[in-house]
């Protein structure tokens, strides 16, 4: 166990930096921003005679996160929200293998017959994998020799020098960070980007459409900073967004991606009054604590305003809701989510208002949690 905190911690000391500097997520913003008004189009051209995306629109949102975190990881656009995207060979591949693979570990994780030998799900798993990685690995081989071009165009003097490095030529050129290194980050932002961000668009945008006060008061901070502008949102803008970043954090408080935080204990630890030995694995789960009325007032409401800088409903316990752990472990991605999460928003806000006239929404748990019923939203142009 220690040498695998050592190799980790190797490669998270390396890459914390370019990943978790707000200036460094930020530079992304205009390209972000361009994929959530195409989305918004998208939107437009998917909705019926009353207004309604059809029942598997979460495989758009999909779309949408993978798009998303792809301006990120590769620097460029995949062409995901192309209507003509259907007409490409690995077109849903990529999106259909995570999902299968999220599906299959939650299943393997059960019954672990797989550890004697190959079952059927273990087997599908690993071709899923496969899958994913061959896809994946294409990507990022056309990025590679996209940032050789640059690199050549650089030293012929066709290109400015003092250009900001991409996200993935900061991390090639990272002392002790190997190719391979770099290669695996990179899987791994495009596998957690699709179903986390894509799940929590989704849960937000049920809140708002049970909850219309909410998403009126919503509205009027967007109308407000942004207005009607379809330029690039601006980081300044972005700062000034307390509210819509308020019903993220509060969508998130009622719907955690996952189950909780995991740890292994490194020495005997006393938690409630019980002594945990070392070398155990404790796992605090999300919901026990963010919908108790011990730290949240009315823990059962979707109250946005709970997390503005007044604190209205009183204080909140830094350690209440959690919804991308903490410390030195806390998820590498948080900052392009937050920025990608509070993007889309801000543009369905500005064009739309949604409604929902369906069934009530809970969680299905596949790993990470996913609503239970399709998002049959209703998207109400606004005047």
């Amino acid at each position: 166990m220690l040498r695998n905190n050592e190799e980790w911690w190797r490669v998270r000391s390396r890459v914390q930096t370019p990943m978790m500097r707000p200036k460094n997520i930020s530079y992304y913003l205009p390209a972000m921003d361009h994929v959530a008004l195409d989305f918004m189009d998208r939107i437009s051209t998917l909705r019926n005679s009353k207004n309604e995306v059809p029942e598997n629109f979460q495989n758009e949102l999909y779309k949408w996160a993978l798009e998303s975190v792809g301006v990120v990881a590769l620097n460029r656009r995949l062409g995901y929200l192309s209507p003509h995207v259907v007409d490409k060979p690995d077109s849903l591949a990529l999106i259909e293998a995570v999902n299968e693979i999220f599906e299959l570990v939650n299943w393997l994780e059960g019954v672990q017959l797989w550890r004697i030998f190959e079952t059927p799900a273990f087997k599908r798993l690993k071709k899923c994998h496969q899958i994913f990685v061959e896809i994946a690995d294409a990507n990022i081989l056309q990025t590679e020799a996209e940032l050789l071009k640059h690199l050549e165009a650089q030293k012929e003097g066709n290109q400015d020098e003092d250009e900001k490095l991409t996200l993935m030529e900061e991390l090639l050129n990272t002392p002790g960070l190997s190719r391979k290194d770099v290669v695996t980050i990179i899987l791994d932002m495009l596998f957690a980007g699709i179903d986390t961000t894509s799940h929590t668009i989704g849960f937000t945008l049920y809140r708002l459409a049970r909850n219309p006060e909410v998403q009126k008061r919503a509205q009027e901070e967007v109308d407000r900073v942004v207005g009607k502008q379809e330029e690039p949102l601006t980081v300044r803008q972005m700062g000034q967004l307390s509210f819509v970043k308020a019903v993220i954090k509060e969508t998130l408080r009622m719907n955690p991606l996952t189950l909780g935080t995991a740890r292994y204990l490194e020495q005997d630890t006393e938690l409630g009054g019980y002594l945990i030995p070392k070398g155990w694995n404790v796992l605090g789960f999300n919901l026990v604590a963010s919908m108790s009325e011990k730290y949240f007032l009315h823990a059962d409401k979707f109250l946005p305003e709970r997390w503005l800088r007044h604190q209205p409903l009183g204080p909140i316990h830094p350690f209440a809701s959690l919804p991308f752990s903490h410390g030195t472990r806390m998820c590498i991605g948080r900052r392009i989510a937050e920025q990608e999460l509070y993007t889309i928003l801000t543009r369905i806000l500005q064009r739309y208002t949604v409604k929902y006239y369906h069934k009530d929404i809970g969680v299905v748990t596949r790993l990470v949690f996913v609503p239970s019923e399709p998002l049959k939203f209703t998207f109400v142009d606004r005047p």
